[in-house]
């Protein structure tokens, strides 16, 4: 995802000041770190402060420019160090790619929506099944509508 510089440097200097202070406290060989931006850049009726392009939109609106997010995720031992992975993924497989991630066993009844990013993690590819859903609060009442259809 392209955004503006000085937000992506923000962005990296936080996991960076996450990652010092796990490791000051010796706990990087056995730390998973999971870091995600909320939805898209800021883009609005009055100007775009940030900018997605290419990608349509931004912050509130169900575009790509607003569904779509950087991530980053460091398993020791698992994760190699600058790779890349473009699958669509959703916050809703935190939950199960945690639990694989301690060893213990799935909760279907809890993470219905969610798959386990484990397989990813490891390199492999990971089957879905079913497409990815992105709904917002902006569809409901008494919220104003995120995609140009007041």
């Amino acid at each position: 995802m392209l955004c503006t510089r000085g937000w992506w440097r923000r962005w990296i200097w936080q996991w960076g000041r996450c990652w010092i202070t796990i490791t000051e406290l010796g706990l990087d060989g056995q730390t998973a770190v999971f870091f995600m931006s909320d939805n898209g850049g800021l883009s609005t009726s009055e100007g775009s402060p940030t900018s997605n392009l290419p990608l349509r939109a931004g912050k509130g609106w169900l575009y790509e420019g607003g569904i779509r997010e950087p991530m980053m995720i460091r398993w020791p031992g698992v994760t190699k160090p600058g790779s890349v992975c473009e699958e669509p993924v959703i916050s809703t497989d935190f939950y199960p790619t945690m639990l694989e991630m301690a060893g213990l066993p799935g909760r279907p009844d809890q993470h219905v929506d969610g798959k386990s990013l484990a397989p990813l993690l490891h390199g492999r590819r990971m089957t879905r099944g079913a497409d990815l859903l992105a709904l917002s609060p902006l569809r409901q009442p008494g919220w104003r509508a995120g995609c140009g259809d007041t």
